[in-house]
């Protein structure tokens, strides 16, 4: 065995997995709610009273309010992914 293999503890690689499945389920859910809210409109009910809704009684009013919030959090949500993928990535190397 070398030197290097003996540094990967199953600690290391068992933190390792465990941000992959974080950044998944992260990115998951962030596909889920991004399909769910751009097929919204497909079941939306104009005939319903939509004055207590996000972005007041229009469909593009609603959707504006809703881009306004879900742009930040997408792009939130790939930052931090890509960060947990890194350091996974660097959780799986052999230490310096």
């Amino acid at each position: 065995m070398t030197a290097a293999t003996r540094a990967r503890t199953p600690f290391r690689l068992l933190l390792a997995g465990f941000c992959t499945v974080v950044q998944v389920l992260l990115l998951g859910l962030t596909a889920y709610l991004i399909v769910r809210v751009v097929t919204y409109g497909v079941f939306w009910d104009a005939d319903a009273d939509q004055s207590g809704t996000w972005g007041g009684p229009t469909l593009l009013g609603a959707w504006l309010v809703h881009a306004l919030i879900g742009l930040p959090g997408a792009a939130v949500s790939a930052w931090l992914a890509n960060r947990l993928g890194r350091a996974a990535a660097r959780l799986r190397l052999p230490p310096t």
